[in-house]
């Protein structure tokens, strides 16, 4: 509506070129030599990549809708935050289930530490009474590999690796 002012939006660069050229060419040397292979294993590619993998799945949500087996479903697809946790990817669905998913990349399979756990347990409670609903609410594990173990999963209802996104 024109005029009408909204608050708490939240914006993302989703285009993966300009995420790769803000993040490595545009505050460097670009004629280095080996700028890419220097960058490799370091903070600020892990940073980019997992930046990079998350735009890849905001991008295939039909996808993972598909891989859930909810793609005939209802579903109101947005992103989630407050001032203590955020929450990747959101399916709030019609059939009253929402699904809060973790994107999470990494270059092998993923474990998921006694720690990480307990974050994605602070995750779902933050969420629960931010939004105060009577939904049954999943937590589903994106992931570039499967997990490692099937230990402190507790918390995740699936877990999803990147092949169902080029299904």
């Amino acid at each position: 509506m024109p005029g009408k002012k909204t608050r708490n939006n939240m914006y993302q660069l989703t285009d993966n070129f300009t995420l790769f050229f803000k993040n490595f060419v545009e505050n460097s040397n670009a004629s280095e030599d080996n700028l890419w292979i220097n960058s490799i294993n370091t903070p600020q590619y892990y940073t980019w990549a997992g930046n990079a993998f998350e735009i890849v799945c905001l991008i295939h949500t039909q996808e993972i809708k598909k891989a859930l087996g909810i793609s005939g479903i209802q579903t109101t697809t947005y992103a989630w935050s407050n001032s203590k946790t955020q929450i990747d990817l959101i399916f709030d669905r019609k059939d009253n289930v929402i699904n809060l998913i973790e994107i999470k990349f990494s270059d092998d399979k993923f474990t998921i530490s006694k720690d990480y756990e307990a974050k994605l347990l602070h995750k779902l409670t933050e969420f629960k009474e931010s939004i105060k609903t009577k939904k049954a609410i999943w937590l589903i594990l994106l992931s570039t590999y499967a997990l490692a173990s099937v230990n402190n999963t507790r918390a995740i209802h699936t877990n999803l690796k990147m092949d169902v996104l080029f299904e």
